[in-house]
């Protein structure tokens, strides 16, 4: 599971795009993805805990541009395919 994409929904009821980091038995740690300016985003260097339970979906695979979702701009940076989804919210940092 380690590097694996996947979709995490908070407390709040947010969902946001994560790579796990660390399996901790009941958590892992995960990097989320931030929105970095317009459509363009990133992992976060800072990672936190999330209980297994709060993960509501896996993308089955390690490399963010396989969902579909989003272009890879270069080593670090990645550009939003669709823009009309309402249903994702990025952190923003």
């Amino acid at each position: 599971m380690i590097g694996h994409v996947i979709d995490v929904e908070y407390e709040d009821g947010t969902v946001n795009i994560a790579k796990i980091v660390s399996d901790e038995n009941t958590e892992y740690m995960v990097k989320p993805l931030i929105n970095v300016y317009d459509y363009v985003y990133k992992f976060s260097r800072f990672p936190h805990s999330i209980p297994k339970e709060a993960v509501s979906g896996f993308y089955d695979t390690t490399n963010l541009e396989d969902t579909g979702l989003f272009t890879k701009i270069d080593d670090t940076y990645y550009e939003s395919l669709d823009t009309s989804d309402s249903d994702y919210e990025c952190e923003d940092y």
